[in-house]
């Protein structure tokens, strides 16, 4: 599938921001990155995280993968907004499936990380709900 979409899939360590993004987001090994055509991860992705990947690289053609990177780093505003458009095509390929039960777990989980650390706790997790429905 990626590879009809032209999409490419490299390690983590391969992703050329990656001291960027660790001076300024707790990032661990399984965090996940794009990057022009490429999705870098160290781990196998499950459908919903990749649709939620590829919303990132169709944002960053919309402006330029670097410019992307640097508003993404630089300014919490554009990073939430980014990431809501991401969670919220990633939840809609879930509800597509039909299973109620998986999307309820993946609205919480996508709720809790746009409320996390690894976003800088930009907003709570109530107002992360309220975005993505």
């Amino acid at each position: 599938m990626l590879l009809d979409m032209g999409v490419k899939i490299e390690k983590q360590e391969n992703f050329p921001y990656l001291q960027e993004y660790k001076q300024n987001f707790p990032i661990d090994e399984n965090t996940i990155f794009v990057f022009e055509d490429k999705i870098y991860t160290n781990n196998d992705l499950p459908y919903d995280i990749i649709i939620h990947e590829i919303e990132h690289l169709r944002q960053q053609k919309k402006i330029g993968a670097k410019k992307w990177i640097d508003k993404y780093i630089e300014d919490p505003r554009f990073r939430l907004e980014q990431e809501i458009g991401a969670y919220k095509a990633q939840l809609k390929e879930v509800k597509k499936i039909g299973d109620r039960e998986e999307y309820a777990h993946i609205l919480i989980e996508c709720a809790t990380n746009i409320s996390s650390k690894l976003y800088n706790n930009i907003i709570t997790y109530q107002e992360s709900l309220k975005l993505l429905r």
